[in-house]
């Protein structure tokens, strides 16, 4: 497993500085791909070796290959982190699947803040990770281009555009004595439940028979790589034994048993999702309606019934149709009278919250009253379900459409679900 020595954290002047410097090197104009072998023992390269690494990985970079720059000062460190990354970059296979579900979630709390394309800031990452090592050899410290300074110098590009703690990677400062104030917050959270989205990874044999690219295997058998021939650049980087065994960045940052995604294509919904996710993340926020897919009615509420308000045990209790917004990436603030309805079904169709609702009002689940009693207190504290006033409910029964309210979800529920997804990866950790 990969060593994690710890260092002085790179704050944002250095990481200028940085970048800075590195920005003078020269690419050559014709670079062939990265002939990339496989996997090779931890090592800690001379200062040399380093500053010859880096210069290569700029080079890549340059030509924009932002998996070949890792795969170049990996060649020469062997550590796992920066494997982890060029799959990162390449959105390939579990990783990729669950970085691209962790910016997905990042962009769609800050979208003031992310402002980049996904490979403007992937390029920025990459470019910094190359500072830090064009540093460490410089100044003769080639063990200061270790794990964690590379997890800081990564979360710093996202905190210099004020979104530390949406950085999905914050997930990997868990258990380090010192960060738990990284660890403790909404990008670990997202990074945790991005793990439900790992399959959204690209894999090679989407690639098959298109002369376009040439797929390798490396000598381990353990990765696939899929070069376009046109530009050499690594489209993908494919791990076939992605498990907790391979490092321990890998090893914090996913639970023990999630399951390698296996190079076969993808079913239609698994593209269509991973399409709808980096079109988000590449270009705005809102949705358009003309573009909204296929509408299936038996997924969704009458269009009669929008904002449904229901009694339980007594009481009465209204929908939130506004978090179904939020979870599926539509603005809810650019919705017109016209194309609320669409839009509303498309949120409707993809958020988990609405199916969970749906199912809890239509009475088919859960099958057990303590079962429905729980799926239900979950919906209210996420604010899915808002418990009516009297007045609303007096208002309820005098109109024929409610008016909705938005109620957010709100700090106390945020640290609860953090704490329960940590609990729950401690003790699946314990029982590997």
């Amino acid at each position: 497993m990969t060593s994690i020595t710890a260092a002085r954290p790179v704050d944002s002047l250095a990481l200028s500085a940085a970048n800075a410097r590195m920005s003078s090197s020269s690419a050559p104009t014709e670079l062939k791909a990265f002939e990339f072998t496989g996997a090779i023992a931890p090592r800690t390269p001379s200062a040399q070796e380093l500053a010859q690494a880096v210069d290569k990985a700029s080079a890549r970079l340059d030509q924009g290959d932002r998996a070949g720059a890792y795969l170049e000062l990996y060649s020469v460190t062997g550590n796992e982190q920066l494997l982890m990354q060029a799959q990162i970059t390449t959105y390939s296979g579990a990783i990729g699947g669950m970085a691209l579900e962790g910016n997905f979630r990042a962009k769609m709390a800050k979208p003031e803040q992310y402002t980049l394309t996904l490979d403007q800031f992937s390029h920025e990452i990459d470019k910094a990770v190359i500072g830090l090592a064009r540093n460490a050899a410089d100044e003769g410290r080639p063990e200061h281009f270790n794990t964690y300074q590379i997890m800081h110098t990564d979360r710093a590009v996202w905190a210099s555009k004020g979104m530390g703690n949406h950085f999905p990677g914050n997930a990997q400062f868990i258990g380090i004595p010192g960060d738990e104030h990284i660890a403790k917050s909404e990008g670990s959270q997202n990074a945790i439940l991005a793990q439900d989205e790992a399959e959204l990874g690209r894999r090679p044999s989407e690639y098959a028979n298109d002369p376009r690219y040439d797929i390798k295997t490396s000598r381990d058998g353990r990765f696939v790589t899929v070069v376009n021939n046109e530009t050499q650049r690594i489209e993908v980087l494919f791990d076939k034994a992605f498990d907790s065994d391979h490092g321990s960045a890998l090893d914090r940052l996913h639970s023990p048993d999630l399951e390698q995604i296996k190079d076969e294509p993808p079913t239609d919904r698994i593209v269509a999702e991973r399409e709808r996710k980096m079109n988000f993340v590449q270009a705005g926020l809102m949705v358009p309606v003309d573009e909204l897919p296929a509408f299936n009615p038996s997924l969704a509420r009458p269009a009669a019934n929008l904002d449904r308000v229901f009694e339980f045990e007594g009481e009465y209790y209204q929908v939130d149709d506004r978090v179904l917004f939020e979870q599926a990436g539509v603005d809810f603030e650019k919705m017109t009278e016209d194309n609320f309805p669409a839009a509303l079904k498309y949120a409707w169709e993809l958020s988990s919250i609405g199916r969970d609702v749906d199912a809890l009002v239509s009475g088919k689940r859960p099958d057990s009253p303590d079962a429905f009693r729980e799926t239900f207190d979950q919906l209210v504290e996420t604010k899915a379900v808002v418990k009516l006033i009297d007045s609303k409910v007096a208002a309820h029964l005098a109109k024929d459409k409610p008016e909705m309210e938005y109620h957010p979800i709100n700090d106390a529920h945020r640290q609860l679900r953090f704490d329960l997804f940590t609990e729950l990866k401690a003790q699946a950790t314990e029982s590997a």
